[in-house]
């Protein structure tokens, strides 16, 4: 008994050394820093440059959608509003930024006077030329903290309109596919109903033959009334997106705005979308929340891009 118990503390001191050896902490080697240099600036645009316009849907239909772009860009009523208050905003810049400049301002009066004495007439004029100069001090930079003010909120004002002919664009463009694909199922219904018709004068044979019965010319002739009936919803959605187009361009309802194109455009490669910081920053509304943001923050977003993204 006793030589079992020591056999069994000599086993449990040698599992509890190689325990311990195989729990020595691993220490890896150190290794010598590599610091990376930073660049000292950094923006996702290159310098500011002017805005240009990629007509995409070009891309899409052509000559036709072109024209529709055309004439909704001169007539569309909420543009022209939007470009309306581009103008005022720029106005309102102009005046704000003149009183960073000496003002002058000068007046002039002319009179005269009749007087009778002894009937004698007495002839008497006056003349006065009045000119008055100021200029405010700037001291605490309160004309130049409104000034600028007032320049990030004409450039929001423009970015609203470009926000503006964007969703005009793209509802013009949907409009327009969405015409150009009911035309497409107009013309296939129209086969259906050929075909239908066909179908039922022969069932209407064959029933008078005796070939047929009453059941089989009444079931044609259900399917015919359905097609039918398709043919009526696709001509009302059809009436539909052309009344949208007229209201999107500034014409009357029921305008003559033809849409001829049979065949839907073939679709584009996909342009390369970029991280979705960048994706965002070339939004115009974003951009717009941006330039308001910064009259009361101070942060200006990054310089407007060269050409916009579809």
């Amino acid at each position: 008994m006793r030589t079992c118990s020591t056999s069994l503390l000599i086993a449990l001191a040698l599992l509890a050394c190689t325990m311990l050896s195989s729990c020595s902490p691993f220490a890896p080697q150190q290794r010598e820093p590599q610091p990376k240099s930073l660049p000292t600036t950094y923006t996702l645009y290159p310098p500011t440059a002017p805005h240009q316009e990629i007509p995409w849907w070009q891309q899409l239909g052509g000559d036709e959608l072109d024209q529709l772009m055309t004439t909704a860009f001169s007539g569309n009523f909420t543009l022209r509003q939007a470009w309306s208050r581009v103008e005022q905003a720029r106005a309102t810049t102009i005046i704000t930024g003149s009183d960073l400049w000496p003002s002058l301002d000068y007046n002039g009066n002319a009179s005269h006077q009749h007087q009778y004495k002894d009937d004698q007439r007495t002839r008497t004029e006056s003349f006065a030329l009045g000119l008055v100069g100021s200029y405010e001090i700037d001291l605490w930079g309160r004309i130049r903290s409104q000034t600028t003010a007032q320049r990030r909120e004409q450039q929001a004002t423009e970015e609203d309109w470009r926000t503006a002919r964007i969703t005009l664009s793209s509802e013009i463009a949907g409009n327009w596919l969405n015409s150009v694909a009911l035309q497409q199922q107009y013309a296939i219904i129209e086969r259906q109903i050929k075909t239908a018709t066909n179908i039922v004068e022969l069932t209407q044979l064959r029933y008078l033959e005796g070939q047929a019965t009453r059941s089989d010319l009444v079931e044609r002739q259900q399917e015919l009334h359905q097609f039918e009936q398709s043919r009526l919803e696709l001509e009302q959605n059809l009436s539909q997106y052309r009344y949208d187009l007229c209201l999107l361009s500034g014409l009357a309802p029921g305008a003559d705005i033809q849409v001829n194109q049979q065949q839907l455009p073939a679709l584009t490669p996909l342009p390369p979308v970029g991280v979705p910081a960048d994706l965002l920053a070339y939004r115009p509304d974003v951009r717009a929340a941006g330039l308001r943001l910064n009259k009361v923050t101070g942060w200006l977003p990054p310089p407007a891009p060269t050409a916009c993204r579809r």
